[in-house]
């Protein structure tokens, strides 16, 4: 039986990033089984930085789940995963999973991700150079 994976995507530079995860991922495909979050803000991003198409990106993930689906299985602790990568990780969605501000399905399965101790993995954007960002960082180290 295959483990998930849930990658959220949120609307920080980076989004080729992502794409080149999933790509990398699919390797794996016998024993992962992906499942992708992304925000609007991402989506707004992939358009801008790659010539990807939304659908081209979903193609690399087992499953999507809605961003506003606040009740989709990544939402439970019940719903058994190996973890989260949330790449790239917006300063905005940073502050929502250390203030534990879960409006929002990505920001909900971080959420529970760190509930339930599961590995958890935040790739920033560059903007790590005022302090409440650097300190939301070692938060979640």
């Amino acid at each position: 039986m295959r483990k998930r994976l849930i990658i959220g995507m949120s609307g920080a530079s980076g989004a080729p990033l992502t794409i080149e995860l999933l790509k990398q991922l699919q390797q794996y495909k016998e024993i992962i089984e992906i499942h992708l979050i992304v925000t609007k803000g991402a989506e707004m991003t992939l358009e801008q930085e790659t010539d990807y198409t939304l659908e081209q990106l979903y193609a690399l993930a087992d499953e999507v789940h809605d961003n506003y689906n606040i009740g989709a299985g990544p939402a439970s602790g019940s719903y058994r995963t190996m973890g989260m990568i949330v790449i790239p990780c917006s300063m905005k969605t940073l502050a929502g999973i250390v203030s534990g501000y879960s409006d929002n399905l990505v920001l909900r399965a971080a959420d529970i991700t760190l509930k339930e101790r599961r590995k958890k993995i935040s790739l920033p954007e560059n903007g790590l150079s005022r302090y409440g960002n650097l300190s939301n960082n070692r938060c979640l180290c």
